[in-house]
């Protein structure tokens, strides 16, 4: 493609200067709208602008390197063999880091789709790829692919045929096929590197033959690492820091000033702006910021992104691993500038200007591990939960998700229509409706240690007595009401099967369950009003679900206790 621009102007009568550097020709070098013209598309309608760019090569040369690997990985290798060609080989060679590896080691599958995409290039590229990469990655590839043997002992091996030795084109070297369905395609680039350089060809055949696969491949791996740091990827020990904890003293402190932006013709990556689409960032900046504070912002969040990935153990050459990250980033990052503005775009913006993007990220992050802190406190140490063998076990949804997600080593949002159940928590509003379930749970611990029949000790002992079903908080409280209608007893003792008959309208009259209150508040079982209502809070969600579980039994019928999993019910 670039030598049909570079005929095209040389028939037009560009001579000189112009011929050799097309850039220099009017409208040839990419600008900046350009760039982000052609960042904000993606898969085959980004390869049909590249392809038909003024300097195809030059313009993929200005895009981000992880843009470009992300276009190859959505075209798939087969379909991208245009767009690698186009790519310098010091490209090539970070996309290598990011698909030949998984976690520390080189993958032969991998290594020979891009062999064979890079021999489809034609016009030297594999050449090019060898000359410009570190001799340990080459022996490291190619050690996966060959074994190497030399004939030492030329009168032992005269009886065989060269067949059995292997290849060779100097009958001192003999190769070995590792995967024998591979052997034509590595013996063609064989023979082209010794068409080219014999000399190197020699060279490389006795440095494989001399060394040690592993070694190599650590060696590589070394030189890999330092390059994915060049490209903003952290070892997983700094990117752990993304993950500290902030003091709530500390949040609005201005903390370390933000990086300035070293080059201002960096462009953002085109998935940093898909995924940033919408956000509460994007929406603060733009408000009165400058462009050189806005791509100083975006040039952070990148580094940002490539720290989450890093810090999840996700493979930094996986499309959806990156996108996933940066999408975390975003939410995070949005949750702590919500925080730190009072959700005001302006004071956002304000904010942005004044701190750098990591420390806006812990301060969300601390916003998920403030209530972490209060779920281990309601449930690992002190309180009437604290003391309970049953625990997250007899808790009824959704609190017993909402307790699962946030003792994850990262504090999580429960949301059933999430991929998982899972996800970051997104804004100031899930952090206040799981602050009040937390609330709701340790009023509730308080109510009931000092509530006889509903002691720690007590209700553990139910765990150990024959039930139809495993108890539950909304069981607990609906057999002591249950309890309380037929013997005027308030305690959870499970009933008998002949109890279960005609107690399932009477459990759902409101006006018994607002009667059992006022009897725990003369009993002083109650001690505020704020216990009052979040007792009857739970009574009314334990007689929804209980109308939902035998909404369709007819008043006449008994209740059957196999199913019925919201009364205690001796077995």
């Amino acid at each position: 493609m670039r030598d049909e621009a570079e005929n095209s102007r040389t028939a037009a009568g560009d001579t000189g200067a112009e011929a050799e550097f097309p850039f220099l020709e009017g409208g040839a070098f990419p600008t900046r709208e350009d760039l982000e013209a052609v960042l904000s598309l993606s898969g085959k309608e980004r390869l049909l602008e590249i392809l038909n760019a003024p300097d195809p090569v030059e313009l993929v040369a200005q895009m981000p390197v992880l843009d470009v690997f992300l276009t190859i990985k959505d075209l798939g290798l087969a379909d991208a063999v245009e767009l690698i060609g186009l790519a310098a080989p010091e490209q090539i060679i970070h996309f290598l880091d990011l698909d030949l590896w998984k976690k520390d080691r080189l993958q032969q599958e991998g290594i020979v789709a891009w062999l064979e995409m890079l021999e489809a290039c034609g016009g030297g590229k594999l050449r090019q790829i060898l000359e410009a990469a570190d001799p340990e990655l080459v022996l490291a590839v190619l050690g996966k692919c060959l074994l190497i043997k030399k004939e030492e002992n030329r009168e032992e091996d005269q009886g065989k045929k060269e067949g059995e030795k292997g290849f060779t084109l100097d009958r001192i070297y003999y190769v070995e096929f590792r995967d024998p369905s591979r052997a034509s395609l590595l013996t063609r680039i064989l023979k082209d590197i010794n068409q080219y350089d014999p000399s190197y060809y020699q060279d490389l055949l006795d440095r494989l033959y001399w060394s040690l696969p592993a070694e190599e491949e650590e060696a590589a791996l070394r030189w890999r690492k330092g390059r994915l740091a060049d490209q903003g990827f952290p070892d997983f020990t700094e990117s752990l820091e993304i993950y500290r904890y902030l003091p709530p003293e500390s949040r609005r402190e201005p903390g370390p000033p933000p990086i300035a932006l070293e080059a201002s013709s960096w462009v953002p990556p085109g998935y940093l702006e898909r995924a940033g689409q919408g956000s509460f960032l994007f929406e603060a900046a733009g408000r009165a910021l400058t462009e050189e504070q806005i791509g100083r912002i975006k040039n952070e969040m990148v580094h940002l992104a490539n720290q989450v990935l890093v810090a999840m153990g996700a493979d930094p050459g996986e499309p959806e691993a990156i996108r996933t990250s940066t999408v975390r980033a975003f939410q995070t990052l949005d949750l702590g500038l919500r925080h730190l503005s009072g959700e005001d775009p302006d004071r956002a913006a304000r904010t942005l200007e004044s701190l750098p993007v990591f420390r806006i990220f812990q301060t969300g992050f601390s916003l998920g591990l403030d209530l972490q802190f209060k779920a281990e406190a309601l449930f690992k140490k002190t309180g009437w939960f604290g003391a309970w063998e049953g625990r997250k076990e007899w808790l009824d949804s959704p609190y017993r998700e909402i307790i699962q997600a946030l003792l994850l080593k990262h504090p999580l949002y429960f949301d059933p229509a999430a991929a998982g159940n899972y996800r970051p928590f997104r804004t100031l509003v899930e952090l206040s409706e799981v602050e009040g379930k937390l609330h709701s749970l340790e009023v509730l611990g308080r109510i009931f240690s000092r509530w006889p029949g509903y002691s720690a000790p007590e209700i553990n002992a139910l765990r150990r007595r024959p039930l139809y079903f495993p108890g539950s908080i909304l069981a607990l409280l609906l057999t002591g009401l249950a309890r309380w209608i037929l013997t005027e007893e308030a305690i959870p003792k499970p009933l008998t099967v002949p109890e279960l008959e005609g107690i399932g309208p009477r459990l759902l009259d409101p006006a018994r369950s607002a009667a059992w209150l006022a009897t725990l508040q003369t009993q002083g079982v109650l001690e505020s009003r704020e216990e009052e209502e979040v007792l009857r809070a739970w009574l009314t969600l334990a007689r929804d679900r209980l109308a939902e579980e035998i909404g369709r039994i007819p008043p006449a019928h008994r209740l059957d206790p196999r199913y019925v999993s919201l009364l205690l019910v001796e077995r």
